[in-house]
């Protein structure tokens, strides 16, 4: 006979508590939009000063066009735009996205897989 006593008792009752829990699973990821120097000299030189974000049509952010990142960004860090998405308890999600200035012209625009628990970096560039 083995008695568990301490803290080793109270973790396995929780383990086995989650492992009982319903089957329906929260997931999430984020995607993280990012540029370079290039994209920030370009934008500077026919005046354009901000770039806003959309994923799926709403707007999750808006940025300096003068804020870059020198290389490619811990995901959520610096002058990047990162989302987290709630995937519906899906694997992955595909989402549409665009970036427009602050005119409304468009300058980039296309589709971003994100992953259950995982952060893409996307790199926007010209």
């Amino acid at each position: 006979h083995i008695s568990v006593s301490g803290p080793a008792a109270g973790l396995t009752a929780i383990v086995l508590t989650a492992s009982m829990s319903s089957c329906v699973k929260n997931t999430s990821g984020k995607v993280t939009f990012w540029y370079g120097q290039g994209v920030s000299l370009v934008a500077n030189s026919i005046g354009v000063t901000s770039f806003t974000f959309y994923l799926n049509n709403e707007i999750i952010g808006s940025s300096s066009a003068n804020v870059y990142s020198v290389s490619e960004p811990t995901c959520g860090s610096g002058g990047a735009v990162t989302k987290t998405m709630d995937l519906d308890s899906e694997e992955s999600a595909t989402y549409n996205y665009k970036v427009v200035d602050e005119d409304g012209d468009i300058w980039w625009e296309g589709s971003v897989k994100i992953e259950d628990g995982g952060c893409l970096n996307q790199q926007l560039s010209i």
